[in-house]
């Protein structure tokens, strides 16, 4: 067990070293396949099940997106992942879907086209076609500041619009709760608004909210109205919701975030 603990300590290192150095793309691809294929460490899966959805596409396309489905198996046996679902569109309305892999890894459920997943901060692109969308309709001025359409948000800096928090412009924090618990708690601006680019979670919480106000509909019912609908996203939820549990695909995360992942590396 110490020989074991002591090789994989010297693995780490010369994981991070790698991701340190300036090396070539060649031997970082090498060096990652070499780490992949170490058998004290790689700890390979069971072959991943498959599910491939490709109703009325042709020969062609069919092929690709088998062709794809076989990589991804590849991408779960090399580096020990769950699950991959991926989507393949082409000419004239061609639509697969593939799933690969467990959506629970104890049980053994194979994930399928059916199963949610949580898409994180990809939420955002909704949120913004969404206001775009609002925008087309002429109910919401992109360009004007956001205090003149919501006078209660608390923020500090008047100059501060629509399109600034769009685009991630604002110079608002990274992570504060949009409407803070203390008396006179207002959102500032690093910089002045438009000048730079700095990612923020806390402007989209606000145009979410703003999607809500000039809807007029509750966030979920706004996103099904606004997008999910149009664009034929039934199978899509807005929200996050208990009662859609059972079709969570699992969710996993390294059990080590201090170290950096390595394949095989327990989840």
């Amino acid at each position: 067990m110490f020989r074991h603990a002591d090789a994989r300590l010297r693995w780490r290192w010369r994981w991070c070293s790698i991701a340190a150095m300036q090396l070539s793309r060649r031997a970082i691809v090498a060096s990652t396949a070499m780490l992949a294929a170490a058998p004290a460490l790689a700890k390979r899966v069971a072959f991943a099940p498959a599910t491939i959805r490709a109703e009325g596409t042709t020969p062609q396309f069919r092929a690709a997106l088998e062709a794809l489905t076989q990589r991804a198996r590849a991408e779960i046996e090399a580096w020990g992942w769950p699950a991959i679902t991926l989507c393949l569109t082409g000419p004239n309305g061609q639509v697969g879907v593939a799933s690969v892999g467990f959506s629970n890894r104890d049980s053994r459920t194979p994930v399928t086209p059916a199963h949610l997943f949580h898409i994180g901060s990809i939420s955002k692109s909704f949120v913004a076609a969404a206001l775009l969308r609002l925008s087309d309709m002429g109910r919401i001025d992109l360009d004007r500041p956001l205090l003149e359409i919501a006078p209660d948000y608390p923020l500090e800096d008047r100059r501060v619009t629509v399109a600034h928090v769009l685009d991630h412009a604002a110079g608002f924090p990274g992570n504060s709760p949009p409407f803070a618990n203390i008396p006179g708690g207002k959102l500032w601006s690093a910089w002045e608004p438009g000048s730079r680019f700095s990612y923020s979670n806390t402007g989209y919480d606000l145009l979410g909210l703003l999607v809500a106000r000039i809807s007029g509909l509750p966030f979920g019912e706004a996103m099904e109205s606004l997008l999910l609908r149009p664009l034929g996203m039934t199978a899509t939820k807005p929200t996050i919701q208990i009662i859609d549990r059972a079709l969570f695909a699992g969710g996993y995360t390294p059990l080590r975030f201090e170290l950096p992942y390595f394949p095989g590396d327990p989840l």
